[in-house]
């Protein structure tokens, strides 16, 4: 095995020499003496986020309320009401959509509950909502809610598994239920990289199949947003929500994210929040008696935009612009690669198991590694940690190990394709490897 490490190690070295990323490295601030390899949760600081940052702290300092008004020529973050402006069309080339259809406003939670209110409409039978019973728990959560509203009764959820033995949800079979209930099935709500696989849903293909049974399609982008070659507009995708804070290196609490396609923006008859900040611009300061919606996602705006978490968002997707999503895709495919080669060579079938898809196309920015007994995950957990790598833990709600009777637990690597290294991702290889077998 230390001849297969040592290859690994060289090969690392020739990948690192060739990124055309690696200048951006330099950017990010990890914390002292560690291997981060969970962006996937929280994503690191960059000096140009800080340095937005800094600016509001300046103007908050220097001129106060005025802020909100005075351009500041020259000041990476100009009037504050006109920030989102400035977000909008960098965050749009991420999403692949039209500027208007994307914006920055509360979080993704509180985003998913206002789309539900747009978006979930329930016409007699057609009432059923689909979700993957593994999505991210508190997606679920909120539906579970949004079904007892006062309307919505009637409606119910279809929660979707796996086949038997598999851990990863088929697309065809996703659009088989879509095309056989469609006649009571109104919403689906589908995580676009699942938070526990890492598994990258053909989104082009699920939205064509909703369409054609008319489903409406709405999707969390909290994993796959960053890291993902989106095309939102040109699959067709009904609504989405995301978080700034992981892959997008917004900071702890980070503003969410939220697109809404342009014929449900258009449309009067769809509800919208009615908030202060989603009233057009111009009008909104005559406080009149009658809301008046601003054009496209922005309506969906409710309390003051969140200054503080968007002006580092800014900063950081200035980089993520800079260096081009095709590029960064590229940099995730390759690394997470290298990643479940490493896991293979290591061996280790008795204890833990690749949850993650190996087609290039069916995987994002993390690799998930189920273990067969819970105990032992965590336990390799800790030890890398008190060796300064960093991964994350979560339990698995998978049972699919043959005459298992331990409770199974996954851990999570998360490749940022900014700030980590291809050495980086050796260097767990190699400790993991140490941890598992001594």
């Amino acid at each position: 095995m230390r001849e297969t490490i040592a290859v690994l190690r060289d090969e690392a070295a020739a990948l690192d020499e060739n990124d055309p990323l690696a200048s951006f490295r330099k950017h990010f601030i990890a914390p002292p003496n560690t291997t981060y390899l969970v962006g996937h949760s929280l994503g690191l600081p960059s000096t140009n986020a800080l340095t937005h940052l800094s600016e509001v702290e300046r103007q908050w300092k220097e001129l106060a309320v005025e802020a909100w008004w005075d351009e500041q020529n020259g000041s990476c973050i100009g009037a504050w009401l006109n920030l989102e402006q400035r977000i909008q069309p960098l965050l749009a080339e991420m999403l692949g959509c039209n500027p208007l259809d994307t914006t920055v406003t509360s979080s993704l939670g509180v985003n998913l509950h206002y789309l539900l209110l747009s978006l979930y409409r329930p016409r007699g039978k057609k009432a059923k909502i689909v979700c993957a019973r593994s999505m991210f728990p508190q997606d679920r959560w909120i539906l579970d809610q949004h079904m007892k509203l006062p309307g919505n009764e009637g409606g119910s959820i279809l929660w979707i598994d796996p086949r038997p033995g598999e851990v990863l949800i088929r697309e065809e079979d996703l659009a088989r239920l879509l095309d056989e209930e469609s006649d009571s099935i109104a919403l689906l709500l589908l995580e676009a990289v699942s938070y526990l696989t890492s598994h990258a849903y053909d989104l082009k293909f699920l939205a064509r199949a909703a369409r054609k049974a008319d489903v409406t399609f709405i999707v969390d982008l909290a994993h796959g947003a960053f890291v993902s070659p989106l095309r939102l507009n040109d699959w067709d995708v009904d609504a989405a929500v995301g978080c700034s804070y992981k892959f997008g290196c917004a900071g702890p609490g980070g503003v969410g994210l939220l697109y809404i396609n342009g014929r449900h923006w258009r449309d009067p008859n769809v509800w919208r929040p009615g908030g202060w900040w989603g009233n057009e611009r111009a009008t909104q300061f005559a406080m009149g008696p009658v809301w008046q919606p601003a054009t496209g996602a922005a309506a969906w705006q409710v309390s003051s935009l969140p200054i503080l978490s968007s002006a580092p968002f800014l900063g950081a997707l200035e980089l993520f612009n800079e260096a081009g999503i095709s590029r960064i895709h590229q940099k995730c495919v390759a690394a997470t690669s290298y990643l479940i080669r490493g896991l293979d060579t290591l061996g280790g079938a008795q204890y833990f198991r690749v949850l993650t898809p190996r087609a290039d196309n069916a995987r994002a920015a993390e690799v998930a590694i189920e273990f067969k007994d819970c105990e032992l995950a965590k336990r390799v957990k800790q030890d890398l940690r008190s060796q300064g790598v960093l991964i994350d833990y979560r339990e698995s709600p998978f049972s699919s190990w043959d005459d298992s009777k331990q409770k199974p637990g996954i851990l999570r690597v998360g490749v940022h394709p900014l700030f980590n290294s291809f050495r980086e991702v050796h260097r767990f290889i190699e400790q993991f490897g140490v941890t598992l077998f001594r």
